[in-house]
């Protein structure tokens, strides 16, 4: 925006000074008093820039930016109690190269912190650029959680397929991606 600002200002600068060389010679006062030549040249500029900030306000303009990672977050509530374990959500789906972030947590209200673990795996999911709490070069998930705590893990889903997402070996939901 302010790109165009800078354009705007150079071309009202120019259209200032074209007015005034092409009005010719400013002629004296006393000869056409009638004439006010600011006001005249002022009147020409106003509308030749009215014209150009139109048209630059039509045509689209393409800003090239720096990349900037984005994540697709999940923020994953696991239980387990009694009835076995859950996940909220159950099911997830991305595209093969996204990123993402698993804000996950062993949720558990009635157990000390750290005295509950489970694993939760989706086992054939391939992972590229681990990050987070992820260690350089982990191609796969497999999560060993500890009750009460949150943690990230960054990832780009490297593979397609349907997967399941399992709790300490059984299923509690799915993992898409295409």
């Amino acid at each position: 925006m302010i790109a165009r600002y800078i354009v705007l200002v150079s071309i009202v600068i120019s259209v200032a000074a074209m007015a005034c060389a092409s009005s010719g010679p400013v002629p004296a006062l006393t000869q056409t008093p009638e004439i006010d030549i600011e006001a005249t040249v002022e009147t020409l500029v106003d509308k030749r820039v009215a014209e150009i900030f139109e048209r630059i306000l039509e045509e689209p303009t393409i800003v090239s930016r720096s990349p900037v990672t984005s994540f697709v977050q999940y923020r994953i509530d696991v239980t387990n109690d009694d009835t076995g374990c859950t996940s909220y959500p159950a099911d997830i789906k991305a595209k093969v190269g996204q990123r993402m972030r698993f804000a996950i947590q062993l949720v558990s209200e009635r157990v000390p912190r750290g005295s509950q673990t489970v694993t939760y795996s989706i086992p054939g999911l391939e992972l590229s650029g681990s990050g987070g709490a992820f260690l350089p070069g982990v191609t796969s998930l497999e999560l060993h959680l500890s009750s009460g705590n949150r943690t990230s893990y960054d990832f780009n889903v490297a593979n397609t397929g349907t997967f399941d997402i399992l709790c300490d070996g059984v299923k509690i939901g799915t993992f898409t991606s295409s």
